[in-house]
């Protein structure tokens, strides 16, 4: 079964947005779609959040989408959590009203204004393993069905905020914290998302999450997939799946997935 399980149509904005999600979906063979807006957090107001004190409208939209594609295609309810130790209050808070299908842990620090994190004289290696480090964090606190993207930090590396302190990234040197998190994953009988935002937008298939490294170092251990678009346009829906059902690793990594 061909799943999408990490879009952004911003239902609570715009409930009708989503049907050009659906459409984009249904034409390209896509059976199950999961909707994965992000919660909200109380200082940031980034367009694709959720709004505040709207999660349970949230919810709501989504089971009145689900009801009126009923038989023309599956759609799950589910939510991109920002995870961080400092904001555990706000997870505890929307994860405990609400039962969702599905549930994305995600590293955005940058998007988490108290950490002041471009404040901090960061390289990029420094960075990276800041990022690596919470995201072990999140595979290991229970709260999560997959870790989504967990070496985004090279999209932040393109923000301006990073321009004074660019310094080549040595990935190999963080493949000890990676270890650790994808054996958090297996140990948790999570997923581990293979992501093509970065790789669609740039139009390089090297931009696809997790890097070829960290993908056959994750085969290697096993670990399960999940494929996200992280569609935050409608026209991303499903895309570059042929791409991943063609070429290896992520060949080996779709078909966990869709089995």
């Amino acid at each position: 079964m061909k799943k999408d399980y990490h879009m952004h149509p911003t239902v609570v904005q715009n409930p009708e947005r989503f049907d050009r999600f659906a459409e984009i979906a249904i034409e390209r063979g896509i059976e199950e779609v999961c909707i994965t807006d992000h919660m909200p957090l109380i200082d940031s107001v980034q367009k694709d959040r959720i709004p505040h004190g709207k999660v349970e409208e949230y919810c709501e939209t989504v089971h009145k989408i689900q009801e009126k594609y009923e038989g023309k295609l599956s759609v799950k309810l589910g939510i991109e959590i920002d995870y961080h130790p400092t904001i555990l209050n706000q997870i505890e808070a929307v994860l405990n009203k609400n039962n969702f299908d599905y549930i994305l842990g995600s590293s955005h620090l940058n998007s988490i204004r108290h950490l002041d994190i471009y404040s901090q004289n960061f390289d990029k290696d420094e960075f990276a393993e800041a990022m690596l480090k919470n995201s072990l964090l999140a595979a290991e606190s229970g709260y999560f069905n997959t870790i989504a993207h967990i070496d985004m930090y090279k999209w932040v590396y393109t923000n301006q905020a990073f321009t004074k302190k660019d310094t080549v990234l040595h990935e190999e040197q963080h493949m000890e914290t990676v270890s650790r998190i994808l054996d958090a994953v297996k140990k948790n009988d999570m997923y581990l998302e293979m992501n093509v935002h970065f790789a669609a937008n740039t139009d390089n298939m090297r931009n696809i999450y997790p890097s070829d490294i960290i993908m056959r170092e994750a085969l290697r251990k096993n670990v399960k997939f999940a494929y996200g678009s992280d569609s935050h346009r409608h026209e991303h829906v499903g895309i570059l799946l042929d791409y991943l059902h063609e070429n290896e690793p992520y060949k080996a990594a779709i078909e966990t997935w869709e089995q």
